[in-house]
């Protein structure tokens, strides 16, 4: 989004929502340059494992899975998909790509489909988790073995009946992240959260956490306002109300790296180009921005991993090595600022990144 709209590049990431012993963890530095005084990470997500070990590969095993995508043209969630494949043919598996379009209706139909083509196993981000319980307490009655990504997506969580494994973002970690650097960058400032009325939880808990987080850091907490589309016209919009409601705000935190875009145009349009926006996930586009000075700052977070690790499940529960498996598994990131985006990873597509300090 070089313009404030940039309507042609930007697609819907609200609803995607983000390790070592499998790749070397290159140098792209940590938050340490970044850390405020304040406490250490002591989230849910602390002593949750960060990644799989690599299995034994088993000559002459073949297997299919299907791949159940909420919307495939999401930037992080191509970097998923990329992961699971790249991965999962690497093992021997023959993978089948769904994109359920945000639309829990065709998920629901996609996942009857799955059964009936008689896949070994599925990799699951449901749109509506709801919608899929039939489909998925179906598929685990014939012996299929579902994988899941940030469903639920909070730490502690009991699993889906019928689910093996679920495999996290880590949003309370990146929440943290962002809210070391933000009391770093802007002392004791006040915030405003920009969010999505739609309700999809990894977002509301993302909201949650931030606030609780930059509190902890002793960030003064305004209000949240949301907007009402997944567009950049609505976080465009989103962002004229808070500059007119919380005028006093300095630091506002989207809930992802395209509304921050729009967020940090309009302010730099309102003559407010000293509040510091904020955006989540780590694309590349938006790395460049930071770089540029048009978007403060974001969380890039491990979503390749999260796809190679959703492979690797799904290979160890298939072939029944390195079992039980764990019931969570939070993949790594790291705050990314004007400081460090020269060096950044964007989506650990470069290799894995590390997990919270």
């Amino acid at each position: 989004m070089r313009r404030l709209l940039r309507g042609h590049r930007y697609r819907r990431v609200g609803l995607a929502l983000a390790l070592v012993g499998v790749f070397a963890v290159p140098a792209y530095g940590s938050i340490a340059h970044l850390a405020s005084a304040g406490p250490p990470y002591t989230g849910p997500e602390k002593n949750l494992p960060h990644n799989l070990a690599n299995p034994k590969v088993k000559s002459g095993f073949h297997y299919t899975v299907g791949f159940m995508s909420p919307i495939a043209s999401i930037v992080s969630l191509e970097a998923v998909i990329n992961g699971a494949r790249a991965e999962t043919q690497k093992l021997g598996g023959k993978f089948i790509l769904l994109d359920g379009q945000l639309n829990p209706n065709l998920q629901a139909s996609q996942i009857n489909q799955l059964i009936t083509q008689g896949v070994n196993a599925i990799m699951l981000y449901p749109v509506n988790p709801a919608a899929l319980l039939p489909g998925i307490k179906a598929a685990a009655k014939k012996g299929i073995k579902i994988v899941m990504e940030d469903t639920p997506p909070t730490a502690g969580a009991p699993l889906i009946p019928g689910t093996s494994t679920d495999v996290l973002q880590g949003r309370d970690a990146a929440e943290y992240g962002i809210a070391q650097a933000a009391a770093k960058a802007d002392p004791h400032g006040s915030f405003v959260n920009l969010g999505l009325a739609v309700p999809v939880p990894l977002l509301q808990y993302g909201v949650q956490r931030d606030t609780y987080w930059a509190k902890k850091f002793g960030m003064k907490f305004l209000g949240t306002i949301n907007t009402t589309t997944d567009t950049p016209a609505g976080a465009a919009t989103a962002m004229s109300a808070i500059l007119a409601k919380y005028p006093s705000g300095t630091t506002v935190f989207a809930y992802n790296d395209q509304a921050a875009e729009a967020a940090s145009a309009t302010a730099r349009a309102s003559g407010k180009s000293s509040v510091k926006v904020w955006g989540d996930n780590g694309e590349p586009v938006v790395i460049q921005d930071i770089e540029a000075g048009r978007v403060f700052g974001t969380f890039d977070s491990d979503f390749t991993s999260i796809g190679r690790i959703q492979a690797i499940a799904t290979y160890d529960l298939l072939t029944k090595q390195n079992l039980p498996l764990p019931k969570q598994i939070s993949v790594g990131g790291l705050a990314v600022t004007k400081a460090n985006a020269g060096n950044a990873n964007p989506l650990g597509a470069k290799g894995t990144l590390p997990p919270p300090a």
